[in-house]
This record gives structure tokens, sequence and C-alpha cells, in this order.
């Protein structure tokens, strides 16, 4: 079966997170979920938050057998990532984020 590819939207904060994000995967099993906050990304010029955004997009895509689903929110700042469940997938998915967008701060990993 194949996976869903990796599905970034990029988000004006108009409608509550938990209205949209996935809970469970297409077979019904429960998603983990990331949030990172990337501070002060919003007073950025438009052309360092679409680097910002690709080098995002960049990582996920590295993991697209892993995420499910991930919201960037430029108004609060925050990306929020809905994952598969596997082992060492969080943690590595939020080192490659942090090394290529060092200003990235992991908040929780539900």
């Amino acid at each position: 079966m194949t996976l869903p590819r990796t599905v970034l939207q990029i988000n004006a904060a108009n409608e509550p997170l938990l209205n949209h994000v996935p809970t469970h995967d297409e077979w019904g099993k429960p998603l983990d979920d990331l949030i990172l906050l990337v501070p002060g990304l919003r007073d950025k010029s438009s052309i360092q938050i679409n680097r910002t955004i690709q080098d995002i997009y960049a990582v996920l895509e590295m993991f697209s057998d892993t995420v499910v689903f991930a919201e960037f929110n430029v108004m609060r700042n925050m990306l929020w990532i809905s994952v598969r469940p596997m082992r060492g997938k969080r943690v590595a998915i939020a080192t490659a984020l942090r090394e290529r967008v060092p200003e990235a701060k992991l908040v929780s990993h539900l």
C-alpha cells in the first residue's frame, strides 16, 4: 500500500488545530505529534520565511514514510507535525529540523 505524501500546510490561525489535525492513520492507529516553535519568524522578511519553510519541507520529505501531517502557523511561529509511531523517528525528525533550522525549538512531543 502506498503511504500518503507529506503535506505541509501554511496556515493563518483561522481554525483551531484540534479541528483538523489527524489523530489516527488510515489504519486506525494513533499518531504521535511534535510541536516546534520558530521564535521571531513571523517578523522576518517573506524571503526568509519562505526559505525557512522550504528547509522544513525538505526535512519532512526525508521522513515521508513517517510524517502524516504537518502545519506551519506563521502567526504563531508554530510547526505541528503528526507522525506514525516508529521508534526513534520523533527524535530524528526534531534533530534534523534543528540542524536545518537552528532557531527551531522543540516544545512538545506527544
